[in-house]
């Protein structure tokens, strides 16, 4: 009985180790699949938002529109010609021309908000900011 036993608790040990190694693999990949997402969801050359993220949030913003009747509020800028600005001055200089206008878009949305005159509420579809924060927002 006492080697049964001695059989049992080794058998015990072993599944507690393999749960434990388990947990942790599923914690590591869940890890990475968020950090996967986030990069998924910026621009690695300008830090802005991606396409992806605009679809999600106008999504929601859709859904909670009909649902609530919240309003929506979209700006979409065509900067024309841009491409004779990455032609002409380089890919970089394009990105840090996007990346300032949506800085001085986000910062007269918040005087516009501040007065007043607009909802306080970022626009529905974000563009975020380098290092993760959301210059729409913060």
């Amino acid at each position: 009985m006492a080697e049964r036993g001695e059989v049992l608790e080794a058998r015990s040990t072993r599944e507690g180790a393999m749960d434990g190694e388990l947990t942790h693999k599923i914690a590591t990949l869940t890890a990475q699949l968020d950090e996967a997402h986030k990069e998924a969801d910026l621009d690695t050359v300008t830090g802005l938002s991606s396409r992806r993220v605009l679809d999600r949030e106008l999504a929601r913003a859709t859904y909670r529109q009909k649902l609530f009747g919240d309003p929506i509020c979209l700006l979409l800028i065509d900067l024309h010609r841009f491409k004779n600005i990455n032609d002409l001055h380089g890919h970089a200089t394009g990105d840090e021309l996007a990346v300032l206008l949506l800085y001085v878009t986000r910062d007269v949305w918040r005087r516009q908000a501040a007065s007043g005159a607009l909802p306080r509420r970022a626009p529905a579809a974000r563009a975020r900011g380098r290092r993760g924060h959301d210059p729409c927002c913060s």
